[in-house]
């Protein structure tokens, strides 16, 4: 089906991939040497059509998928790195066409890439940076933000120091702490404070000293205070 002259018929079966990765783990996603570049291309594909309700909801079920292969691709990663980071900055960068939800799934997609490549991500370091920064500056949506944040504490916590300037760390860290605080959304909460559990990966116990007891006093407010938060805790 992939390979049919017809997009619509690409498009469908480029959803149902989504929906096999969801629903027939794992013995779907250990075709992912027959699957994988195809799924990209028509990811790809749908970047050029005419925006509709039905392709967002197709192009989100494929990132859906795309991000359950990332899972469980470990070692082979490294086969398919170069197109899935080109394919998912192509939705993040996105102002226009694509719906928020379309650019959430994009990056939750990406941070699950950052997390299961560790160090072969090092080369895209730059660029994911610069680019999750733009998001967390200019979007409307806590959301996108929120997972924006969760990017750049993966990479930050994927990279080597000297692989890292020291102002997008302190650029993502003053982001994270201003929104532990005040009235952000559960979600930009949540990932703040997924983002220093990364954080503290990359700095050692002994870099995330200066950090600890603000973070652990503003997350026992938080569980304190927001029910939400608390159940994510205990789950």
């Amino acid at each position: 089906m992939f390979h049919s002259n017809d997009f619509i018929i690409r498009e469908a079966a480029g959803e149902a991939c989504g929906f096999f990765a969801e629903n027939i783990n794992p013995d779907f996603l250990d075709k992912h040497k027959e699957v994988m570049p195809v799924l990209l291309k028509q990811i790809e594909d749908c970047y050029g059509q005419e925006k509709s309700s039905q392709l967002e909801l197709s192009v989100q079920k494929m990132l859906m998928a795309l991000n359950e292969f990332v899972q469980s691709l470990e070692y082979d990663i490294v086969d398919y790195l170069e197109a899935i980071i080109k394919v998912l900055i192509m939705y993040i960068q996105d102002n226009a066409k694509f719906s928020r939800d379309t650019k959430y799934w994009a990056l939750t997609a990406l941070s699950t890439t950052i997390l299961t490549s560790e160090k072969a991500i090092e080369p895209y370091s730059e660029g994911i940076f610069n680019i999750v920064g733009q998001i967390m500056q200019s979007s409307d949506e806590q959301n996108v933000k929120g997972n924006a944040l969760m990017v750049a504490g993966r990479l930050i916590a994927s990279c080597g120091k000297d692989k890292i300037k020291p102002e997008y760390v302190t650029t993502f860290t003053n982001f994270g702490a201003a929104h532990l605080v005040g009235e952000s959304k559960f979600e930009l909460k949540e990932t703040a404070i997924t983002y220093f559990a990364d954080l503290s990966v990359f700095l050692g116990d002994e870099g995330f000293q200066p950090y600890f007891e603000k973070v652990v006093n503003e997350i026992l407010k938080i569980l304190a205070e927001d029910n939400d938060l608390q159940d994510a805790v205990k789950n």
